[in-house]
């Protein structure tokens, strides 16, 4: 066939004439351009083929790089809520919350997790880090706002409220790691609760920043795996510059000289920053991808060419039919060629033809290029063998079935690419039908599904990774649809989602609810179901957030809940059960009440002490200047009982003070050498009359063991003891009262026994609490407080031992008190000297004090001791006096604490400075310590409370007023018999009394207090009416005014004028007045106008009774004399 068509061509183109030559040239020339047209073309096609290959795998990077960038966001934002709800987290709760999220392995790259504290509105140091080691350390407490990369990050952060990426920066560890290229990602942190909607809310609500720095050489580690044979470079911002690099990878085929062929650039944001990703190629990328166009369209153009000239000559030499049909079916050739390659060498799925055997007989560029081998090499070769094994048998298995029975199918198998990199390849296989069975043919088409599978891989992984967090969080979570009903009402609303934290908040397992709407279940009382499908219906249908805090009914828990909205018609609801905290701030404002009140009990007890002791002080003061100067005469027995009634209320006073000291803490044990008979003998003393009065044995046994000196606070255990005896005494009427003082066990024990009433166990059980009694009538018949024993008790804690009884009805009571023995070296004793004339004759005083009544009875006491007396008023008449006489010209000064103009405290400040060496001695109705002590601030030398006891008084201005006579002193000291007296507890008034009703006073006891000596009564009724002459219109004018200050200062000073003139109704009712202008209360105002009324005639009547007395004094001065 060769030789004949050989010689049919040389005939033909002999027999061409010459036009026809010319003819074939044209035709040649034509045929040669269609060639190379095709070819440009299939070269375009290659191009575009392997752009959009380098595409792929561009945007395959470019994806992983944001989501790892992604997942560091969410794990940051969720630092942020972490901190937000627990701004107190300390380092080691900062360590176990990266643990939890198990930093190192989820998030690879990021070297650390960090907090920054926003302080003084300028600096933000590293308070918190993990993982703390060597080479992290240097970074703790290091200012971020030091380093300008940093603090524009830290700022714009701030400002915007979302994850902020810094420039390139230094990292603040090791030397290794602070030579590497790293940037930093911050997250805000602001106050819970705190408004964040605007720029100026954000900058106020700032707490701080979470931060994680990142090195690019670890952080793009994985995501440069997808380029292997390209540069990647990162740039900062959309410059490509050198300066504007932040990480690069250069290959190691890469030259200095070569020029990439290929070049892809990507803009992405990153932390509301523009990063620019550049690809380029590599030779050996190149060289697998960059293939010249295949030579077949060449060959196919030669033939094509050759065909139409031969074809040509047929038809010049022979037939114009030939020439046609040549024509055409050489246009048919070449559009049938072009269309089939250009659609099977333009796909990028791979596709293959296969034999019956399995063998290779075509494949396109694409599959070429992914099996990283030449067409022609790959040619012949057994598909199969390119598969895993097992892969393999199961594709073998379906190309024989689809032989077997026609069926076209699909297929996915795993096979490795030329670079040993493993895909997912989903393969369509159908069959080319032909004559025998020999010819059939398997045609192959597969598409790359290793993006779906590895998108698929990370959405488990990533679902995985976030129900981890889900279920580890601290906070309850639960995820919601709402149900709505024709109205577009919420109605009700169905679990879809819900933690363990919800679970164990609420008690509700997660396998009960979900699914289930909360109508169904009927877990919430009604009225809080209608609030909760309020509030969280109006967040699932777009209308804002709610955050709030309340307790729930249903849980009985504080919830501080969150709701939110992820999607349309739903809501997430987050909780954090906040009970604990709530009881603390309950249990915080319980004991500051109770402080409060403990504080308002002191200042209760601190008035009631003042106000019993200053209208006292002076009707005291005076029984005990009658019972000195007439106690002898008649008039001796009413003084008597004015200072005995006296004492007996001391004792009542003190009780309470002490028990309010014990009770506070505040009592003060000061042990010091002691002579222990003598303080038994001065507890016995003290009882000896009212024993003798009942003819009761009174016996002291002291053993010989016991030390006569011994270690402790003498006067606490004469009190102890003293009340003992005194109960000893009081509750046996015959028989005998025992004490016994022993050494047991190396300890001090003190026996009180006696004969009388005994007690029962119940009785026992309760003797030692406070205001009881062992028998209730006990308190009618024989008084007391039934503080004593109480006292007695705690006194002896305090002194280190204990207070035990030991009692029979009918027999008698045994208290025993156990003290610590220590034994202490004795001190010399001064013996007291015979008496030599008046102590304080000489002694120049100074007596301020507002109440006339006060200053004349100081007077009178001082005068009859040897004194030379000066008086003021208030604190600036003091001072007055001082100027005016120098410091040498007086002694001492007697200051009262609460005076008009200037008060004892701001007076004794001034004269410290005037006059440094002028002792202050305060004078003062408030017998508590801290008063003593603002004294002593003051520059006092010395306290003395009211009612004034005049042996305390003489014995302490002798020892500031020195060269005395001690023995006067203590003569003086036995005159005054120990007074010690308090004023009786106010009597409530009747808050409806008049004025008129105010005017009732003891005009015959005011005359048995001051008439016995010449004209001590009219000195001090003239002092009250023309000092308080005033008083009245002043308190009216206070009372329309709503003074409130003025009103309780002229209240406070008529309640002691009132009781000094015997006054009782109008003592009680100035007393009740000071109270409600103290509160402000509603009838202050009125009662403040009853007060001036009643005032105004309780001087008229004093007025009218002196002048009275004094006629008639007059006239028996007369009847005398005639």
């Amino acid at each position: 066939m060769f030789f004949a068509f050989s010689a049919l061509l040389r005939r033909t183109l002999g027999a061409l004439p010459g036009w026809g030559w010319g003819l074939c040239a044209v035709m040649a020339l034509i045929g040669g351009m269609v060639t190379w047209s095709a070819f440009k073309h299939s070269s375009e096609l290659e191009s575009q083929a392997i752009e959009a290959g380098l595409n792929r795998e561009v945007d395959e990077t470019v994806e992983e790089l944001l989501v790892r960038i992604q997942a560091h966001e969410q794990l940051l934002l969720s630092a942020a809520a972490l901190l937000q709800r627990n701004p107190d987290l300390d380092q080691d709760g900062w360590r176990e919350f990266a643990q939890a999220v198990r930093l190192p392995e989820t998030y690879p790259g990021v070297r650390a997790l960090g907090y920054a504290q926003w302080q003084d509105k300028q600096t933000a140091p590293i308070t918190r880090l993990v993982p703390l080691d060597e080479a992290s350390r240097p970074a703790m407490a290091y200012d971020l706002m030091s380093d300008p990369v940093r603090r524009s990050a830290l700022i714009r952060a701030r400002d915007l409220g979302l994850p902020v990426m810094s420039g390139e920066v230094t990292l603040k560890s090791s030397e290794a790691q602070a030579r590497q290229p790293a940037s930093v990602m911050y997250v805000p942190v602001y106050r819970l609760r705190a408004p964040n909607e605007t720029l100026e809310h954000r900058r106020q609500a700032i707490q701080g920043w979470v931060f994680s720095p990142y090195l690019f050489g670890e952080f793009m580690e994985v995501v440069e795996q997808h380029v292997p044979n390209l540069v990647f470079e990162v740039f900062d911002g959309r410059e490509v510059t050198d300066a504007a690099l932040l990480y690069g990878v250069r290959r190691p085929q890469a030259t200095e000289h070569h020029q990439p062929a290929v070049e892809v650039r990507r803009t992405v944001v990153v932390g509301q920053r523009e990063w620019t990703l550049r690809f380029q190629s590599l030779p050996q990328w190149e060289a697998t991808h960059l293939r010249r166009p295949s030579r077949l369209y060449l060959i196919l153009g030669g033939l094509v060419t050759s065909a139409g000239v031969v074809m040509l000559g047929f038809l010049i030499g022979h037939r114009a039919h030939a020439l046609r049909l040549v024509q055409k079916s050489t246009r048919a050739l070449g559009v049938s060629e072009a269309k089939y390659k250009q659609l099977v060498e333009a796909q990028s799925d791979l596709i293959a033809v296969i034999g019956l055997d399995g063998s290779l007989r075509y494949l396109n560029p694409a599959a070429a290029r992914f099996l990283g081998q030449p067409a022609e090499a790959l040619v012949g070769r057994c598909f199969y063998d390119l598969i895993w094994a097992t892969e393999a048998e199961l594709l073998r298995e379906h190309v024989a079935l689809l032989i077997e029975r026609r069926v076209e199918g699909l297929a996915e198998h795993r096979m490795l690419d030329g670079r040993g990199r493993e895909h997912w390849m989903a393969w369509t296989c159908t069959l080319q039908e032909s004559a025998s069975d020999a010819d059939l043919q398997v045609h192959l088409v597969g598409r790359d599904m290793t993006e779906r599978h590895l998108l698929e891989s990370r959405l488990k992984d990533r679902e995985q990774r976030y129900r981890g967090l889900f279920e580890n969080l601290q906070s309850g979570f639960a995820l919601n649809e709402v149900i709505l009903d024709d109205a577009g009402r919420v109605v009700d609303f169905r679990f879809l989602a819900v933690n363990d934290a919800f679970e164990r908040i609420t008690g509700w397992p997660s396998k009960a609810i979900l699914g289930r709407t909360i109508r169904d279940l009927n877990l919430i009382e009604p009225q809080e179901l209608e609030v909760w499908l309020k509030q969280f219906g109006r967040v699932a249908l777009g209308r804002g957030n709610v955050q709030f805090e309340r307790r729930s009914r249903t849980f009985d828990r504080w919830l501080d809940i969150v709701v939110y909205r992820p999607a349309t018609l739903q809501f997430a609801l987050v909780m954090q059960d906040v009970t604990e905290r709530h009881e603390a701030q309950e249990a915080l404002q319980a004991r500051a009440e109770a402080e409060a009140a403990s504080h308002a009990k002191t200042q209760f007890l601190a008035n009631m002490s003042h106000e019993i002791r200053t209208p006292l002080n002076a009707v005291l003061g005076c029984a005990q200047i009658g019972l000195r100067d007439h106690g002898d005469a008649g008039g001796g027995v009413l003084f008597k009982r004015i200072r005995d009634a006296g004492q007996h209320l001391l004792g009542v006073v003190n009780d309470i003070l002490d028990f309010s000291k014990v009770e506070s803490g505040k009592f003060e044990i000061d042990a010091r050498p002691t002579r222990l008979r003598t303080v038994v003998n001065a507890a016995l003393d003290m009882v000896r009359d009212k024993a003798s009065a009942k003819r009761l044995d009174l016996v002291c046994a002291i053993a010989d063991a016991v030390p006569e000196w011994v270690m402790l606070d003498a006067m606490r255990l004469e009190q102890i003891l003293v009340n003992l005896l005194s109960n000893a005494v009081k509750f046996t009427q015959k028989g005998h009262v025992h004490v016994l003082v022993e050494e047991v066990g190396g300890q001090l024990r003190l026996a009180v026994s006696d004969s009388g009433l005994g007690m029962s166990d119940e009785q026992i059980a309760r003797v030692f609490k406070p205001f009881e009694q062992a028998d209730k009538s006990t308190t009618r018949q024989f008084g007391g407080t039934g503080l004593g024993l109480t006292i007695s008790a705690n006194l002896a804690r305090l002194l280190g031992g204990a207070l035990t009884v030991k009692s029979q009805t009918g027999v008698g009571s045994t208290f025993i008190l156990t003290l610590p023995l220590i034994e202490a070296d004795a001190q010399v004793m001064a013996e007291s000297p015979e008496l030599t004339g008046q102590p304080l004759r000489g002694v120049r005083v100074l007596i301020v004090d507002d109440v006339e009544v006060n200053r004349l009875i100081l007077e009178d006491m001082l005068q009859h001791w040897g004194a030379e007396v000066v008086m003021a008023e208030d604190g600036q008449q003091a001072i007055d006096q001082v100027q005016a006489r120098g410091e040498r010209g007086l002694d001492v000064v007697l200051m009262d604490i609460q005076m008009p103009v200037m008060d004892g405290i701001t007076a004794a400040e001034h004269l410290r400075q005037m006059a440094p060496h002028l002792p202050v001695i305060a004078m003062t109705a408030h017998a508590f310590k801290q008063e003593r002590d603002r004294c002593l601030e003051a520059g006092m030398v010395d306290h003395i409370s009211k009612p004034i006891d005049e042996a305390l008084l003489i014995r302490t201005l002798a020892a500031r007023c020195g060269g005395l006579s001690r023995a006067g002193v203590e003569v003086a000291a036995a005159r005054a018999q120990q007074v010690q007296v308090e004023r009786i507890e106010p009597v409530e008034g009747d808050k409806t009394l008049s004025g008129s009703a105010l005017n009732q006073l003891d005009w015959d006891g005011l005359v048995g207090l001051y008439g016995r000596k010449p004209g001590l009564l009219q000195r001090a009724v003239q002092s009250v009416l023309q000092h308080n002459h005033n008083t009245p219109v002043r308190l009216r004018e206070a009372a329309a005014e709503q003074d409130w200050d003025t009103l309780v200062f002229v209240a406070h000073s008529l309640k002691g004028v009132a009781g000094n003139i015997r006054a009782e109704p109008l003592r009680v009712w100035a007393a009740d007045t000071e109270m409600a202008a103290r509160q402000h209360a509603p009838d202050a105002l009125e009662r403040a106008q009853v007060l001036a009324d009643g005032l105004a005639g309780i001087m008229q009547v004093l007025a009218q009774r002196l002048e009275a007395w004094q006629a008639a004094s007059s006239g028996s001065a007369e009847r005398s004399t005639g």
